[in-house]
């Protein structure tokens, strides 16, 4: 693995340099913190031993950096100090650094720590790699409780294009037997002239097909086929476009139109107990987004809504049917959207745990308690923005996610 040296005094650093390439290790030695900050957010090493004092950026202001910077990958620091006083010590894990060596080296303690350093980093590629796998599988089962309702909006539809279809059917074939006994009628006036039975004919058969009824019927029926069809259209794009995977990066994307999506593709989820009024604030400027992930967080809020709504009704039969508002509006250098429902609320007491992972209050088999720890982790971790919420017991909760506009720039690889 490639380990990054940073240390001002030139034969300290060379021995440190030997050491670790006789362990096996490529190593990319500075002589300065600002120097080892540029290779760190290049990300060419994941392993760095600071030295304590160094010029332009000591090794103290650079774990301190190095916390407080969103880099792509975690670093596991190591800070050198000639004082193995245990204040100093105390200090250095303080501002960031996972572990600490005094001068003069020890290589066996070297490559100790070295080790432990990279058990850590394993350990820390582990989880993320974990997380991703509960990111996809909270979305597979989010879509696997969906597809029951969505297979029930597009009956719906359906059914329209079915009847009416039945009716256009039955309906043209009274009016074809009608036309051949206009053509009859059309025979015997040239050929015969007996008139009136015919006409007394052809009016049994109109009367027996109801041909004013059939006139009025027809372009309604048409026009509700017509309907069906452009609604079931929009469920299968607004679904494809919901688990479209597209590119995982950050690229502008509409909120509104997400929002609008991932409400249709939900609907089976909230609307026994609810109604969703929107107000989406027309003209919202493209948000820096990653549209499957920020699918994902709408409709686990959405679907949090729905269940707190659920209970607060399951608690009280005569209740009303819940209202979920979702707002979205530009706020000066940033984007918000705001979900609020008319539920039970959050109990103070599991209030600090709801981001909690696998945390939940809902009976087992019921989600998997990952949906507010990944939409906190997209909203926060990936895309930069605020993931809040303000709830008051018996009366409902918002959340309130707030995406800048202009994002800082990701680290340089």
């Amino acid at each position: 693995m490639n380990i990054l040296i940073a240390e001002d005094d030139f034969v300290a650093r060379r021995i440190l340099h030997k050491m670790l390439e006789k362990l096996g290790h490529q190593v990319i030695s500075c002589e300065n913190g600002l120097k080892a900050w540029e290779a760190i957010r290049n990300n060419e090493a994941r392993l760095a031993i600071l030295d304590w004092m160094m010029p332009k950026i000591d090794g103290l202001t650079l774990c301190r950096k190095i916390r407080e910077e969103k880099l792509p990958e975690y670093v596991y620091v190591i800070l050198l100090t000639s004082n193995d006083q245990k204040s100093d010590i105390v200090e250095g894990l303080n501002a960031g650094a996972d572990d600490y060596m005094t001068k003069p080296y020890d290589p066996y303690e070297l490559k100790a720590r070295i080790r432990s350093g990279q058990r850590v980093l394993k350990l820390e590629d582990d989880l993320k790699s974990t997380t991703s796998q509960l990111l996809h599988s909270e979305k597979l089962a989010s879509l696997g409780t969906l597809s029951a309702g969505i297979a029930h909006e597009i009956n719906t539809p359906m059914q329209y294009l079915q009847y009416n279809t039945l009716f256009l059917q039955e309906s043209f074939a009274g009016i074809v037997n009608l036309l051949k006994a206009y053509g009859s009628l059309e025979s015997r006036i040239a050929g015969i002239g007996a008139v009136q039975p015919l006409f007394r004919e052809v009016r049994d058969i109109e009367n027996e097909i109801d041909l004013a009824y059939i006139l009025e019927e027809i372009p309604r029926a048409v026009r509700e086929s017509i309907e069906g069809v452009a609604h079931v259209t929009e469920i299968v794009r607004s679904m494809r476009e919901f688990t479209h995977p597209g590119n995982r990066q950050i690229a502008p994307m509409n909120i509104n139109e997400a929002v609008s999506n991932t409400i249709r593709v939900t609907q089976n989820q909230w609307t026994r107990v609810a109604d969703i009024r929107l107000d989406l604030e027309p003209d919202l400027p493209l948000v820096p987004c990653i549209q499957g992930e920020f699918n994902q967080v709408v409709l686990n809020l959405i679907v949090n809504a729905a269940h707190a709504i659920e209970e607060r009704i399951d608690k009280d039969p005569d209740a009303e049917r819940g209202i979920i508002s979702i707002v979205t509006r530009r706020m000066e250098n940033h984007v918000e959207v705001r979900v609020q429902d008319n539920g039970t609320g959050i109990p103070d007491m599991i209030r600090p745990k709801i981001f909690d992972p696998f945390f939940t209050t809902k009976e087992v088999g019921r989600g998997t308690g990952q949906g507010l720890a990944i939409s906190r982790s997209v909203i926060v971790d990936r895309l930069g923005g605020r993931l809040t919420f303000d709830s008051r017991v018996g009366e409902g909760t918002t959340f309130i996610v707030r995406l800048p506009l202009d994002p800082a720039p990701p680290p340089v690889r």
